[in-house]
């Protein structure tokens, strides 16, 4: 490990020897000359990740040397990996949605965050010139005199997507950049080392197999020996059959005249079976008569029987009239009783008709007045719901105001810090100045002092401004009730940081799977109001008082329809709560002062505002919820 150190240590010597410019041509180049033979480098060295769809890169210059922008033309003349360079002067932040590099003069250095809040994580390099805010740019000219250098970041270029080679890191990196850049190399050799013993395992794992598979052959060899040898057996056998075969076909042959003699035999017998034969049809024809015959006795017979019924059927007729007339007369007075008794019947019903109509009048009167106070509970209980609905989310409105306040008091209370720091150092400075007791290393410590403040009070300036534009977005979103299309991905962001109040708490962490090119188009609030309500629930009743809880949020668009996995590894939701888990005021934290409105509230948002559905699924790992609806509304 010693060894290969120092060659790395001697190669990147030797990298510096050849491509650092030598000071004897950079006092015959002009300043700007200089600074566009370094971009022209630094081109060279960088990869931006789509340059395969790319017929050119594009330059935009943003400042006023003119004499700058002539030189930086003749970059136009050159090409990169078969790319052409193309510089456009500009000093309109708008044209930079189609840039590659942007290089941006001192004069222009306050327009540096604009810029970088415009390009966000596009593949975008920028480059300053003797810029303060280092952390805002990719490369940055540094200026000591005569001799023009650049510094390196890193970190800004690996955010914006740019690959950087080993040898530009090496000339304009830092000290820590090159450590762990070197650090990275080791770690790449240790990982080889492992692989090429893996390797060797795996070819010695390969040789025993290949040897396993040799005896297995010559096992095969040798049963392929045996078989050729019963093959053989087999051989002689055959011959054998083939003579009991022919021995077969003599047999056969005589077989086959006895056969011919059997037949002659049984045509013989066919003809005395012929002439008996005809003898039995005489014989049937006979019998066919006498069945006749019987035939016509049985039709008389049959004849006999059928008068003989029709007079015992006469005779029942008349029977059965005078039984008839008997039950008739019976009939009529039983009728009469009978109609006595309906016409008291239907008396009495009239009477008990009359009495249910009052007691059935005086019943509706009754319920229509328990109806109408029914109604107005009911009104009074909606009005009642909603007022609390309303408190719910102006509730959650006032938790993320205060939980923005706190993370917003942070950078706030270093900026005043820093500036009193700064005001204390320059009342010292002036102090001194009056008594004309200022050294050069007074005046340095006081300008590293104000160049150190400065930084930190524009850093935490910034942190408090990205909060307080992410919290305006959503309070808007969540306060008024406005269509619009978003990027989802970038919502699901905001709406995270606002929530870091309560995440950070616990450490716990929000995992977001979606394609930031996937847009939405209708009420943002109501996407806020759900997840803030879901990431809430999770923090208090999913997690609890443990920490390092995980939240997984999965985007996914089929067709016109988003639809959402939400999940946890908290302790999840009882089998029997899920199916109350949407009604209004269940909740299993009444003590801890839980309302039971945030789900149904959730609920009524994706149903009745999205349009869509939303189920709370069974899992293991915690508690799961299923979202879908259109993304455009």
């Amino acid at each position: 490990m010693p060894d290969s150190k120092y060659v790395y240590i001697a190669l990147i010597s030797l990298t510096l020897l050849f491509i650092a410019p030598q000071p004897g041509h950079s006092a015959e180049l002009s300043p700007q000359q200089i600074k566009t033979a370094y971009i022209y480098n630094f081109i060279k060295y960088i990869r931006w990740p789509n340059e395969g769809d790319k017929q050119s890169l594009k330059l935009a210059y943003y400042g006023d040397d003119k004499v700058l922008l002539n030189v930086l033309k003749t970059l136009e003349k050159q090409s990169i990996r078969s790319l052409s360079i193309e510089v456009i002067p500009t000093r309109n932040i708008n044209n930079l949605s189609n840039i590659d590099i942007v290089l941006v003069t001192k004069k222009f250095e306050p327009q540096l965050s604009v810029i970088n809040s415009f390009i966000k994580s596009r593949p975008v390099l920028v480059i300053a010139d003797n810029a303060i805010e280092k952390q805002l740019l990719g490369i940055n000219f540094i200026n000591k005199g005569k001799t023009i250098g650049f510094e390196i970041n890193r970190y800004n270029l690996i955010y914006h997507q740019l690959t950087a080679s080993k040898d530009i890191v090496i000339l304009g990196g830092t000290e820590i950049e090159i450590a762990s850049m070197v650090k990275e190399m080791e770690a790449s050799q240790e990982s080889n080392r492992k692989r090429l013993s893996e390797l060797e395992a795996y070819v010695i794992e390969k040789q025993q197999k290949l040897d396993t598979l040799s005896k297995q052959q010559l096992n095969q060899k040798q049963l392929i020996a045996q078989q050729e040898s019963h093959i053989q057996q087999q051989l002689r056998a055959n011959k054998q059959l083939e003579t009991d075969f022919e021995l077969l076909k003599s047999n056969l042959s005589k077989s086959k005249e006895r056969l011919n003699n059997n037949n002659r035999m049984l045509s013989e017998k066919q003809a005395d079976l012929a002439g008996k034969s005809v003898e039995i049809t005489r014989l049937s024809t006979q019998i066919d008569r006498n069945k006749q015959l019987l035939l016509e006795q049985q039709s008389q017979l049959s004849e006999s029987r059928k008068n003989i019924e029709e007079h015992a059927l006469s005779l029942k007729q008349k029977t059965d009239t005078l039984e008839k007339q008997n039950s008739r007369i019976k009939t009529q007075m039983t009728a009469l009783y009978v109609s006595i008794a309906l016409m008291l019947s239907v008396i009495i019903s009239l009477v008990l008709i009359y009495r249910g109509f009052v007691i059935k009048k005086r019943i509706n009167l009754q319920l229509s007045e328990k109806n109408n106070l029914l109604e107005e509970t009911n009104t009074r209980l909606v009005s009642t719901q909603n007022q609390l609905v309303k408190s719910e989310k102006m509730a959650a409105l006032g938790g993320l105001v205060a939980g923005i306040a706190h993370e917003i008091n942070t950078p706030i209370g270093v900026c005043i810090t820093s500036s009193s720091h700064l005001n204390e150092v320059v009342t010292h400075f002036k102090q001194q100045y009056d008594q004309g007791n200022v050294s050069e290393e007074d005046l340095e410590n006081m300008l590293s002092d104000i160049q150190l403040g400065g930084d930190l009070i524009s850093r935490n300036l910034a942190r408090a401004s990205s909060l307080i534009q992410s919290f305006k977005q959503v309070s808007v979103d969540q306060s008024h009730e406005e269509t619009r299309t978003i990027n989802f991905h970038e919502y699901l962001t905001e709406i995270c940081q606002n929530l870091h109040h309560k995440l950070k708490q616990k450490h716990h962490l929000v995992e977001i799977e979606c394609d930031e090119s996937l847009t939405f188009t209708g009420e943002p609030g109501a996407l806020a109001q759900i997840f803030t309500n879901l990431i809430i629930n999770s923090v208090i009743h999913g997690f609890g008082d443990r920490e390092n809880g995980k939240i997984r949020i999965k985007v996914m668009q089929e067709k016109e329809i988003l639809n959402i996995d939400y999940s946890d590894n908290g302790k999840g939701i009882k089998k029997e709560e899920q199916e109350k888990v949407f009604d209004p005021f269940f909740t299993t934290n009444r003590s801890g002062g839980g309302s039971g409105l945030g789900m149904h509230i959730c609920y009524n948002l994706v149903t009745q505002k999205l349009n869509g559905d939303i189920q709370c699924i069974d899992s293991q790992t915690g508690a799961q919820f299923k979202m879908s609806f259109p993304a455009s509304l």
